[in-house]
């Protein structure tokens, strides 16, 4: 791990929260600072899914409370290369602990394509904890959820019941290019990941890719 100059550490202080806030409503706007980086989140996907991820973001908070370390965008919209009709929203969040089963899928519930539509192909959210981070055998996440109108549901609570290498490949990429929505920047919090595990993960990949093509 990369040591920050206050802690010797990655910082997971948690995410700011507003008590007493009302409850959300779709897209509701919030009086809070996002942090889009050097290009305006708005710029990045434009304002439906702009305003689309600030509802996420309150409703993640809502449920995750002050055990949430921040939220990033990854994927395609932190590339750069994002386009509503193809592209998925890739949210990667952090909490400071496990969360209890109960919590998880009601934030599943809360960010599902029926209770909060998504104005692109697709959600694809990720909530890991600091100490699955730190798993040896690679990031172990709390939470895999797929939802969208052109997008299989997709409910993953055991992270040994998923190929480990897709989330070695987007931790080391969230750490590189994630734009945090809430909290602190990417490299701050995201675990630096061994050479060795993400050139692994980098392998099995490019060998589950050939497998589907020689498949079909």
């Amino acid at each position: 791990l990369r040591a920050d100059t206050t802690s010797g550490g990655p910082d997971f202080r948690p995410a700011r929260t507003r008590p007493g806030s009302p409850p959300p409503g779709i897209y509701a706007r919030r009086d809070r600072v996002v942090h889009d980086g050097p290009v305006p989140l708005r710029d990045r996907v434009g304002p439906g899914p702009s305003e689309y991820l600030d509802e996420l973001v309150q409703r993640a908070e809502n449920v995750v409370s002050d055990r949430l370390v921040g939220i990033w965008l990854v994927g395609s919209a932190a590339l750069g290369d994002f386009e509503p009709h193809r592209s998925d929203l890739d949210v990667q969040a952090i909490a400071a602990e496990t969360l209890p089963e109960g919590a998880l899928t009601r934030l599943a519930a809360d960010l599902a394509h029926e209770s909060l539509p998504c104005p692109a192909r697709g959600l694809e959210f990720v909530l890991y904890s600091r100490v699955g981070l730190l798993d040896p055998e690679g990031p172990a996440f709390q939470l895999n959820f797929n939802t969208g109108a052109s997008m299989s549901r997709h409910l993953g609570l055991d992270p040994w019941a998923e190929p480990r290498f897709w989330f070695v490949i987007d931790v080391a990429i969230a750490r590189e290019r994630a734009v945090p929505l809430v909290g602190p920047p990417a490299e701050a919090a995201w675990p630096e990941l061994p050479r060795s595990m993400v050139a692994g993960a980098l392998g099995e990949a490019l060998a589950w890719y050939a497998s589907s093509d020689s498949s079909r």
